[in-house]
């Protein structure tokens, strides 16, 4: 096996088990919220902390999602490898937008929720006293305002799942199974939606990932080699 063969066995393994993992992943991160079953929206510094304070599942939780956005990352350059046809600009476009707001979502945890893992370790008088503080945050002030570009790494994800249903790499169903799941992740952080959102992405990465798995190298190569060849004539 040469070498060239041998980093596209890695980069199979590397994209096939990036598109298993990481809903898996936000799924873990949602269901540990502990507010899972409620549909209000948190507005105020009291909700905030009535969520985190004294809650390990909620720190692990946000923890587990920061960890995904490598994952996340690695899942859209496999898209965009695997669309070598009629959707090539798809998974493209929507791998520059989806990997930009993979950032953001790194930027979100660090910024509003391992912050909140430093807060937790205060003793209760100290704690009081963070309310102000608290409360930008749930305001998204300052610079914080960049984390509402979140939106661009379902966005993205979409904009690749049509390419995938072009290209018939996945059927219609599942295709639009993954963008109503990516759909329900643009929500006020109500965790419960978010779970079924992830539910129905894995509808359509899982067996995309398991093709990949399954897939010959060799073949893949020959494979893209062809359709290179021939978008260029």
């Amino acid at each position: 096996m040469d070498t060239k063969t041998q980093i596209n066995q890695v980069k199979k393994i590397l994209f096939g088990w990036s598109m298993i993992l990481f809903p898996i992943m936000l799924l873990l991160g949602f269901l540990m919220h502990p507010d899972l079953l409620s549909f209000a929206r948190t507005t105020t510094a009291q909700q905030l902390a009535a969520n985190f304070r004294h809650s390990e599942l909620f720190h692990i939780g946000h923890l587990i999602v920061t960890l995904a956005v490598p994952l996340i990352i690695a899942a859209l350059l496999g898209v965009i490898a695997r669309l070598q046809g009629k959707g090539i600009w798809y998974g493209f476009i929507g791998g520059i937008v989806g990997i930009f707001g993979a950032f953001i979502l790194g930027v979100d945890k660090g910024s509003l929720c391992l912050v909140l893992s430093a807060f937790d370790t205060l003793p209760d008088a100290q704690f009081a006293q963070l309310a102000p503080a608290l409360q930008v945050m749930v305001d998204r002030a300052g610079l914080l305002w960049i984390n509402w570009l979140l939106v661009l790494l379902p966005l993205g994800a979409m904009i690749q799942a049509i390419g995938l249903i072009k290209e018939k790499q996945l059927a219609t169903w599942q295709g639009i199974s993954m963008i109503v799941g990516l759909l329900l992740l643009n929500n006020p952080d109500i965790e419960l939606i978010s779970s079924v959102g992830a539910v129905l992405m894995m509808v359509g990465y899982m067996p995309l990932a398991i093709k990949i798995l399954q897939s010959d190298a060799t073949a893949e190569n020959q494979w893209s080699a062809s359709a290179t060849a021939g978008h260029a004539l």
